[in-house]
């Protein structure tokens, strides 16, 4: 969001102190001087941020993307208009083929196959998220999807850690692209100062798939030892519908159905169900699915992860629990110095009835 708040900024700059245009909309003239410029930018950004109706310029009861690109396509109009006097016709940047908006149970994404749900804060993850044709969904409200759940190293002979799943990561970082939506978000100094740790969610419109980075990165002046993630692969998930899941080397079914059926039969806190491990002394994929039948069709969810010399350990692992199924990857890092930064990328792969690319590169 802010990226793009920046090139509307520069847009209105070019404008602002320009003679008065001829075709300025009452609906954008927001402080009444017959113009468009910087004055009326900085009132529309303050009505984003507070969500105040009287901005509500698409009438839809709330002031959200929508408002924000409609008013952003009127300032390319503007634009569009002053260049033509001076240039001629300017070809205008293409439409995006997917929404993005902020809805009440976080900001939802509506790619052209896929629906995403991202929640900023207990749970920090992706809280809903299916195939366009698919009733049921992968993720459920409180069990997010591509979480980090826990971070910790060693600070001074101890181990001290913190459960990221459950703060508030804070309003994301959006920039918006034809070819890609990514959605950042971030927490500095964490659990020591100058500890940052950054999650950005990479979404896809021409594909069923997206990619999500882990990063830490130190500015302290010493070196965290030993830190480790514990990160969704593919997180957590409502069993009621998963009847199989799998690593790169084994398959397991539901034995009543589902997971939810069988963990209920079996009356234990949680089971493993199937663990595979890496070894990081080469290059080795760690894989993860799972999938749900519905109408004749199976729906499945893949992650999977290239683990690196950076990982000292790494294994991943489906674990059922009465409540949800959680398959996660742990992994713990090399030492990092100061001013070094690592990294965790996880690819996840949807397919279903009408999924266009079930076979998404990691190059894209």
């Amino acid at each position: 969001m802010i990226r793009l708040l920046l090139k509307v900024t520069l847009w209105l700059a070019i404008f602002a102190n320009a003679v008065a245009q001829p075709r300025v909309d009452n609906l954008f003239d927001f402080d009444g001087d017959g113009t468009v410029g910087i004055a009326d930018y900085e009132r529309f950004r303050s009505a984003f941020v507070d969500g105040d109706d009287a901005y509500d310029l698409n009438g839809d009861g709330q002031v959200d993307f929508g408002d924000y690109f409609l008013f952003a396509e009127h300032v390319e109009q503007v634009e569009e208009f002053a260049e033509q006097q001076e240039e001629g016709p300017t070809p205008r940047p293409p439409a995006l083929s997917y929404r993005v908006r902020h809805g009440h149970a976080g900001l939802e994404l509506d790619m052209p196959e896929y629906h995403v749900v991202l929640s900023r804060s207990d749970p920090f993850g992706i809280t809903s998220l299916r195939l366009n044709e698919q009733s049921s969904d992968f993720a459920h409200p409180s069990l997010p999807l591509a979480d980090w759940e826990w971070f910790r190293f060693q600070e001074l002979g101890k181990q001290i850690a913190i459960k990221l799943i459950e703060r508030n990561w804070g309003a994301p970082t959006l920039s918006l692209h034809v070819d890609v939506a990514t959605v950042t978000y971030g927490k500095r100094d964490v659990l020591r100062r100058g500890v940052d740790l950054e999650v950005a969610f990479h979404f896809y419109p021409k594909a069923t798939a997206f990619h999500v980075i882990y990063t830490l990165t130190n500015r302290s002046e010493r070196t965290v030892r030993s830190p480790y993630a514990m990160v969704g692969f593919p997180g957590f998930s409502d069993h009621r519908y998963v009847a199989t899941v799998s690593t790169g080397h084994q398959r397991r079914e539901a034995l009543l159905g589902s997971f939810w059926s069988e963990a209920q039969m079996r009356g234990l806190s949680d089971y493993l169900l199937l663990r595979q491990d890496a070894r990081p002394t080469r290059l080795e994929s760690l894989r993860n699915s799972l999938v749900i039948p519905e109408a004749g069709t199976d729906y499945q969810l893949s992650t999977y992860v290239l683990v690196t010399p950076q990982d000292l350990r790494a294994y991943a692992a489906h674990t059922n629990k009465p409540r949800y199924l959680t398959s996660h990857l742990y992994t713990t890092l090399a030492d990092l110095r100061p001013t070094r930064s690592a990294s965790i990328v996880v690819h996840y792969i949807l397919a279903g009835a009408s999924s266009t690319d079930t076979n998404f590169q990691e190059n894209n």
